[in-house]
C-alpha cells in the first residue's frame, strides 16, 4: 500500500460531484480514491457557502475516513458569492461586501466545529480564505486596510485550533490580464504583520503553483512568491496551467495536471507544472515547516472522465511529488 500520509489531497477537483449529483458516483470515487491512493493525510474540503458538499454533505462526509485531516479552502463559495455581489469580499472597501464576507467566515467556522464535532477531535488543520472581490471588475476597490479590519473579525470566530490562511491568488494589480484579480502578495503580507504586531493575530500564506505562474506569466512566478513569502510560508499545493491553448484553457486556473514524466500514466501534454518546476519549488524552503503540503488536479473532461482517471491523476501527481521530496528524481 502506498504511503502518501505526509500530503493533502485536493480531491474535490477531480469529483463527478462538481457536474453531477448522482452521490453513488461519488461514493465510488471517493472509495476508489481511498482504495488506490492508500494511506494518505486528508483532503482539501471545499467550503461552499454553507457546507462542505455541494448536493450531500451527510452522505459525503459519511464516505470519510476517521484517521483524516482536512485543510479548508472557501475560494469555491468566494467564487459563487461574487457571481452575486461583485464586492463580496474580505478585503472589500464596500462594507456591506466585506461584512457579507466576514459573515460568510462565521458559517465557515460553524461547519469547522461541526466537521470535528463528527470525527472526535481537531481535524481541521487550516482555513484559506482568497481575499477578493476582484479588482479586475469596473467600480470594485479593495484594499489591505479593509483586510485587516476583516482579519480581526474572524479570528474571535471559534476555530478549533484551525490556523487561518491567506490564500493568494493572482493579483489583480498585475498589468496582465487577471484570472481572479485580488490582492497583490505585498498587500496580503502587510495586513498579516499588521494584525501579528497590533492583535497577535498569526496567519499565514498558503500558495497555489498555477496561481503564482499565471501571474507572472512565467515558470519563475511560484519560486518567486514563495522566496516572497518566506517564514509566512504555511501551505502549499500544485496545480497545473499552460501557455498554450489546451482543454484547461491558456494561463487559466483550472488545476492542470502534470507533464508528461517517467512513470506516469496519467498527465497532460502542454502543463507547465513539470518534476523539475516541483523540484525547485521543494529545494527552495524546508517542507518541515509547511502546515500542510498536497496537490490539487482536475481531470478532463470534466462530465465523462472515468472514475479510473480521476483517481489517477491525483495518485500520479502525489507519486511525482513524494518522489521529488524523497530524492528519488
Amino acid at each position: 500500500m502506498d504511503d502518501f500520509s505526509n500530503y493533502i489531497v485536493g480531491a474535490y477537483a477531480t469529483s463527478p460531484s462538481l457536474t453531477s449529483t448522482d452521490m453513488d458516483m461519488e461514493a465510488r470515487f471517493i472509495n476508489s480514491l481511498k482504495e488506490e491512493l492508500g494511506i494518505i493525510r486528508g483532503l482539501e474540503l471545499p467550503f461552499w457557502g454553507s457546507a462542505v458538499h455541494q448536493h450531500d454533505e451527510s452522505t459525503f462526509l459519511s464516505l470519510l475516513e476517521d484517521n483524516w485531516e482536512y485543510a479548508f479552502t472557501c475560494l469555491p463559495g468566494t467564487m459563487d458569492c461574487l457571481k452575486a455581489n461583485k464586492h463580496f469580499g474580505i478585503a472589500s472597501d464596500n462594507e456591506a461586501g466585506r461584512t457579507e464576507a466576514v459573515q460568510f467566515y462565521r458559517r465557515v467556522s460553524q461547519s469547522v466545529q461541526a466537521i470535528n464535532n463528527r470525527f472526535g477531535g481537531k481535524k481541521v488543520i487550516s482555513i484559506a480564505m482568497g481575499t477578493s472581490p476582484s479588482l479586475s471588475v469596473e467600480g470594485v476597490n479593495s484594499s489591505s486596510d479593509a483586510l485587516v479590519r476583516s482579519l480581526e473579525e474572524i479570528a474571535q470566530f471559534p476555530w478549533d485550533g484551525a490556523q487561518l490562511l491567506i490564500e493568494h491568488c493572482d493579483s489583480g494589480r498585475s498589468p496582465l490580464p487577471a484570472v481572479k484579480g485580488f490582492l497583490s502578495l505585498e498587500e496580503e503580507l502587510e495586513a498579516l504583520h499588521r494584525v501579528k504586531k497590533n492583535h497577535n493575530i498569526d496567519a499565514g500564506i498558503t500558495i497555489n503553483w498555477a496561481r503564482s505562474a499565471i501571474e507572472h506569466r512565467s515558470v519563475e512566478g511560484p519560486c518567486k512568491h514563495m522566496h516572497q513569502v518566506g517564514e509566512q510560508l504555511s501551505g502549499l499545493m500544485f496545480s497545473g496551467t499552460s501557455s498554450t491553448e489546451t482543454s484547461y484553457g491558456t494561463w487559466s486556473d483550472f488545476h492542470m495536471p502534470t507533464a508528461p514524466e517517467d512513470g506516469l500514466d496519467y498527465y497532460e501534454k502542454g502543463s507547465l507544472l513539470t518534476a523539475e518546476q516541483i523540484k525547485s519549488c521543494i529545494t527552495s524552503i524546508d517542507v518541515e515547516t509547511l502546515l500542510y503540503i498536497g496537490v490539487k488536479v482536475l481531470a478532463m473532461p470534466m462530465e465523462s472522465a472515468s472514475i479510473k482517471r480521476r483517481v489517477g491523476i491525483n495518485k500520479d501527481s502525489l507519486t511525482l511529488l513524494h518522489s521529488i521530496i524523497q530524492g528519488q528524481r
